[in-house]
């Protein structure tokens, strides 16, 4: 595996974080990811979209081009991408909208070759929250609807509850509008420190199971099934998954059907994120391979991956990998090529 990609912070530009893949129609590879145009490293401080292009299965990238600017919406900030083809085979980057009051919302920009872009507002019919949605998490199920999990955090004019309940958005016109399906996922809040179901993914197994999984202050990832199309789901139990407050991605290579799960294994240190890790399920979950090291350098923090599976047998792997010389961990990106032969299986 090598390190084709380092994006370090600098003046103006203290942080370039959370992206997705997705293959253009002419064959280059297209990253979209956070750029933030502050000089900190905060969350909420000011963030665009920015796009990088790579025609030699990420072994070079260009230079970043901005495709949506957070003042297109009348905020500071719009992070957390997700690339997904739309039913007509545009190119659809979704976004993270952080409103002036406090709430977030969904964003997108379509385009027709991964060049030019226009960009609008969802909707959805949600109450009004700061919802967490991370970046690579939107699927579209066998159905045809776009399904997308959400991290709920109440907020009120003098506080943000850390506390989370899991709950997913669902889009039956192709991403334009979105409904809140019924269930609120979430664990018991035993402490102050227990801050729930936070930051969670989902994946539809081919034999019609829907995984979901979140990121959890008791140690692991927790999950939850649902057996009937999300009319229903399990109680959330913790997974094999032994993880600090930490995210996981799941991702399948649709030429292989294998499953990749990439997430920090607990115990950890630098801030419970790291080593970085890669395990493997040849069978939808049910058996996951011995990790495969990532990255393990204690003087760095790894976190919010994506992934992209390249012509010539490899991985693209995008995270955070900030150092302590960094503002922070999420402050540097880089992308990680891995052959497929280099992963336990």
């Amino acid at each position: 595996m090598k390190l084709v990609l380092d994006i370090d912070p600098r003046p103006g530009n203290a942080r370039n974080s959370e992206g997705s893949f997705i293959r253009m129609p002419d064959g280059g590879i297209l990253f979209a990811y956070s750029r933030y145009s502050s000089d900190t490293a905060h969350d909420a401080d000011s963030c665009d979209i920015a796009v990088i292009r790579s025609f030699d299965e990420g072994e070079t990238w260009s230079e970043p081009e901005i495709i949506v600017a957070a003042a297109n919406y009348g905020v500071k900030n719009v992070m957390s991408v997700s690339c997904i083809y739309q039913q007509d085979g545009q190119i659809g980057v979704y976004f993270l909208i952080k409103e002036n009051d406090r709430s977030t919302n969904l964003g997108r920009a379509i385009s027709p070759d991964g060049y030019t872009f226009t960009w609008e507002r969802c909707t959805h019919d949600s109450c009004s929250a700061f919802y967490v949605i991370n970046n690579d998490r939107i699927e579209r199920f066998a159905d045809g609807r776009l399904v997308v999990p959400a991290a709920r955090h109440i907020i009120e004019p003098a506080r943000y509850e850390e506390y989370s309940q899991s709950v997913i958005w669902v889009s039956e016109d192709d991403g334009k509008t979105f409904h809140v399906l019924p269930h609120r996922l979430s664990i018991p809040k035993l402490t102050k420190r227990d801050y729930g179901m936070q930051e969670p993914g989902i994946v539809e197994y081919e034999d019609g199971r829907v995984y979901l999984w979140a990121r959890t202050t008791a140690n692991y990832q927790y999950e939850s099934y649902s057996y009937d199309h999300m009319e229903t789901f399990t109680e959330p139990k913790p997974s094999i998954f032994a993880s600090p407050c930490s995210p996981m991605e799941i991702a399948k290579n649709s030429e292989t059907g294998i499953y990749y799960a990439i997430y920090n294994p607990y115990p950890s240190t630098r801030g419970d994120r790291t080593p970085f890790v890669v395990r493997t399920s040849k069978n939808e979950g049910k058996i996951w391979s011995m990790p495969t090291v990532i990255e393990e350098d204690k003087e760095r923090g790894y976190c919010y991956p994506a992934v992209f599976f390249t012509k010539d047998n490899a991985m693209l792997c995008a995270y955070c990998r900030g150092s302590k010389e960094d503002p922070n961990c999420l402050a540097r990106l880089g992308i990680m090529k891995i052959g497929l032969d280099e992963m336990e299986v």
